[in-house]
């Protein structure tokens, strides 16, 4: 264990003097209880990084090609960074399916549906809902540096994190790719599930992090 966090340490530290743009890890594609509660190397430093990281679930000499990419286009500043880094990345490696994808989930919102609505009136209720998610991805969309890459919108239900990474399992995709997290995470998010726990705690697939220094992160 001292070794495991003097290791962990070691790489933060090192990627902060060295002032590194994206570190590369291999990391299991699932943690046991234990794991998920203390932390592997790549999670714990995915979690605290100043930098992009990009998580491996299959290193290899020689790796396979990727073909589709899975980019989280959640509503925060930080995601036209997170997809212009996609954009690049996709035209580097030749990726011309690109998915965006953003999530839906107001529990809150739901209830009152329930209760207080009418079945037109819910009906109406979540047919503005969808056009406003569908207008912000829009516009984010039309902000982005695409290129000659032709973007996919996809809107889906679900909790924030876990919605997106059972979307990446079942689409096969190669690459998920989302923003770092706005604060340092602790134990207190792992227990009541932070978004990016979701997806840390069961790779779908390879995951880039993208570090970006936007509210000074």
């Amino acid at each position: 264990m001292f070794a495991e966090l003097h290791c962990f340490c070691t790489i933060l530290k090192l990627c902060k003097l060295n002032i590194v743009d994206l570190l590369v890890l291999g990391a299991l594609e699932k943690e046991n209880i234990l794991k998920f509660y203390i932390g592997s190397i790549a999670r714990n430093i995915s979690r605290k990084a100043k930098c992009s990281v990009l998580l491996l679930t299959n290193p290899s000499a020689k790796p396979h090609k990727f073909k589709k990419f899975v980019v989280s286009g959640v509503e925060n500043p930080k995601t036209i960074h997170t997809l212009n880094t996609s954009l690049y990345l996709a035209r580097k490696l030749n990726v011309n399916d690109v998915t965006v994808v953003n999530e839906v989930h107001n529990p809150g919102l739901a209830m009152a549906i329930a209760e207080d609505s009418t079945a037109p009136e819910a009906k109406e209720i979540k047919k503005h809902i969808a056009e406003d998610y569908t207008e912000n991805m829009e516009e984010l969309i039309s902000k982005c540096d695409a290129g000659d890459i032709k973007l996919t919108e996809k809107i889906i239900k679900g909790k924030p994190g876990y919605a997106i990474s059972k979307y990446a399992n079942d689409k096969k995709a190669d690459l998920l790719v989302i923003n770092s997290p706005d604060t340092n995470l602790n134990l207190f998010d792992r227990i009541f599930t932070h978004d990016i726990e979701f997806i840390l705690a069961d790779l779908p697939c390879n995951v880039l992090i993208v570090h970006s220094r936007v509210n000074g992160d």
